[in-house]
């Protein structure tokens, strides 16, 4: 019997524990059953901000999945950046309350005044961030609980920052780097690192540039409701030309835990090649999905008999990506 004992948990990693308890939302829109194509769902989205430009209201209500749908979508279509580069992430998470009619429906003035206050506070944290380079990477509404009249819920905003032309190339001769507990670059290698980021992170940083690096004629988005979140544990993925024996990072040994592994850049390097990580993203890829974001969560287990293990989990999303012509807005 394993005991697991958590040492990592980043903000995105949190994020993945809140999307994946969240209640499942409906797509919408939906055609027999079928999510409508990219140019269909883009159309759906500018539909609802005409309207919301639009002064003259008519009414219209949504149902608790819809505004949430919608919510997302919007913010995401307007402000999201998910083709840039960048440096670090800043996670923030904000609840909101909205009103609800006698029928549990959202009236459309309230729903346009809740999303002016979602953005308004993703605008508090984007200006929060001293830096020259940042844009919003995604943001996620998602439902707390529903109240006789009301409904709570909650944001969580990714905002990228920083950049450099440096930090996504290979690991280089003296890159050895602690597996986990944010504990920086080995000492005797570079001790100025220590405490800053570990291994997993750094992996997870090289794994996302190409992904998110800028299209200077198209902007990829996601309306994150097609989202779908897998964890995977490196030990189930062995793989005997590897340096630990698998295609992610697994260390396992008896006797007391001596701290997290120093890895070597080989190592940290094979990590990134089509025979590791790569292979298991591509291995767990839902039909229909694509790979968008990666999270390298550091563990220590410790086992019966005296035995410990020190891992990677690794936590993939995956989810629809569409094109479009049109920029994002500035926050």
């Amino acid at each position: 019997m394993k005991r697991s004992v958590c040492l990592l948990i980043t903000a995105l990693a949190v994020t993945v524990v809140i999307f994946s308890c969240r209640k499942s939302i409906e797509y919408e829109p939906i055609d027999d059953g079928l999510i409508l194509p990219s140019n269909a769902i883009e159309s759906k989205i500018q539909a609802f901000k005409d309207h919301m430009d639009n002064n003259l209201k008519d009414g219209k209500t949504y149902s608790i999945d819809s505004a949430i749908w919608y919510s997302t979508a919007f913010l995401n279509y307007m402000y999201a950046i998910y083709d840039s580069a960048l440096q670090n992430i800043s996670c923030d998470t904000s609840a909101f309350s909205i009103e609800l009619d006698e029928n549990n429906k959202v009236e459309e003035a309230l729903l346009e005044e809740a999303i002016e206050q979602m953005t308004d506070s993703m605008e508090a944290q984007y200006d929060g961030l001293q830096e020259s380079t940042k844009h919003l990477v995604y943001c996620m509404v998602y439902e707390i609980a529903t109240y006789q009249g009301r409904l709570d819920v909650g944001t969580v905003a990714v905002i990228g920052f920083g950049y450099s032309p440096n930090i996504y190339e290979e690991f280089g001769e003296e890159d050895y780097w602690y597996a986990i507990l944010d504990s920086g670059m080995c000492d005797d290698y570079a001790p100025a690192y220590k405490g800053e980021k570990d291994a997993g992170e750094e992996i997870a940083f090289k794994i996302l540039h190409p992904l998110i690096t800028n299209d200077p004629i198209y902007r990829v988005y996601t309306v994150p409701e097609s989202q779908v979140f897998i964890t995977v544990d490196p030990e189930g993925y062995p793989y005997e030309n590897s340096p630990c024996g698998h295609r992610g990072y697994y260390h396992h040994a008896q006797g007391s835990w001596p701290g997290p592994q120093c890895l070597d850049p080989d190592h940290l390097n094979f990590y990134l090649t089509s025979n590791g990580i790569e292979y298991i993203i591509d291995d767990m890829k839902p039909e229909g999905l694509d790979f968008t974001w990666i999270e390298i969560r550091g563990d220590i287990l410790f086992l019966e008999d005296n035995w410990y293990e020190e891992v990677h989990l690794l936590d993939l999303t995956y989810a629809e990506t569409y094109l479009t012509l049109t920029p994002a807005s500035g926050l």
